[in-house]
């Protein structure tokens, strides 16, 4: 599976980064570009870990520090996780992840916690 990052808006309140593959510290800098773009077009953003094998610790403070940005703001960050276990649910489980921010066993269930659940679409980044 080839690594990459996608921005998609779900709704105007809701904006999807998938990450498909292995992110770790050399996608520092496209993940913190693609979550910035993605909190400039919505107050709520997913992270859709669901096509993701792998993340390192880069990642998950990433996804913290975003949470942190995006509530300042009034808005909300949810984590999407793979359905079968792989490296991604281990590194959730260990870390806790769901006392951290809120996760979800798929993108349709978090973008439901948001209380929307239109099915989303891809626009450019």
């Amino acid at each position: 599976m080839p690594n990459s990052i996608k921005l998609m808006s779900a709704t105007p309140s809701v904006a999807i980064v998938s990450m498909l593959g292995e992110h770790d510290l050399g996608d520092f800098e496209p993940l913190k570009i693609a979550f910035a773009r993605a909190a400039i077009r919505a107050p709520n953003v997913i992270a859709d870990l669901s096509d993701c094998s792998f993340i390192d610790s880069i990642v998950i403070a990433l996804l913290l520090h975003v949470q942190s940005v995006i509530a300042q703001d009034g808005g909300r960050v949810a984590v999407a996780l793979p359905s079968e276990p792989n490296a991604v649910n281990r590194v959730a489980d260990l870390l806790d992840l769901g006392q951290l921010v809120p996760v979800y066993a798929s993108v349709e269930a978090a973008l439901a916690s948001f209380g929307q659940a239109e099915p989303a679409t891809a626009t450019p980044a």
